[in-house]
């Protein structure tokens, strides 16, 4: 059981986990204040995205323009807010605060950090630890054992056992 429900909850975590990248992201056309809405799965390195306050980071990358604050806690676990200015590195599935950013993509989906945790998260459920193995090959036999030995212990007392000790039928009657 215990097993079962620590799979259900990292199933719900990578659940999680993918939702924390932005559908849609604000691609720059160039240095001027054109965007353009596109599929955030279709930003490729090199391209810059620009984010604005109160929206995640859909992209790994570094500032290009601008300063704002961060909330990288789906990674980190930090609860305070981090201050990047231009030449910092941001993860994707980062919440900017304060003023837009441009990001200039050096990673986009699957190869962002986010999608690596998932990744690992994934392989480490698929794979049984050892001692899980070890428990899993023991528990068979064992379980058909105690059976095997409540069954014996049952059949000598009904048989065997009022003979043996007729003070103690006497008293459990």
């Amino acid at each position: 059981a215990r097993g079962g429900r620590a799979r259900l909850q990292a199933g719900g975590d990578l659940r999680a986990m993918a939702e924390l990248l932005p559908r849609v992201a604000h691609l720059e056309l160039d240095e001027s204040s054109a965007v353009v809405d596109v599929d955030a799965g279709a930003i490729r390195t090199g391209e810059v995205v620009r984010v604005l306050p109160g929206e995640r980071v859909p992209v790994d990358g570094t500032v290009l323009r601008g300063a704002a604050s961060f909330d990288e806690s789906h990674l980190t676990g930090e609860g305070r807010l981090i201050s990047k200015a231009e030449g910092a590195v941001v993860s994707a599935g980062a919440i900017a605060w304060g003023a837009p950013v441009s990001v200039r993509a050096s990673a986009a989906g699957a190869e962002t950090q986010v999608a690596s945790v998932a990744r690992l998260v994934e392989e480490a459920q698929a794979k049984a630890a050892p001692v899980q193995r070890f428990a899993d090959a023991a528990a068979g036999p064992f379980v058909w054992g105690v059976a095997a030995a409540a069954a014996a212990t049952l059949a000598f007392w009904a048989t065997a056992g009022a003979s043996m000790f007729p003070a103690a039928v006497a008293a459990a009657t």
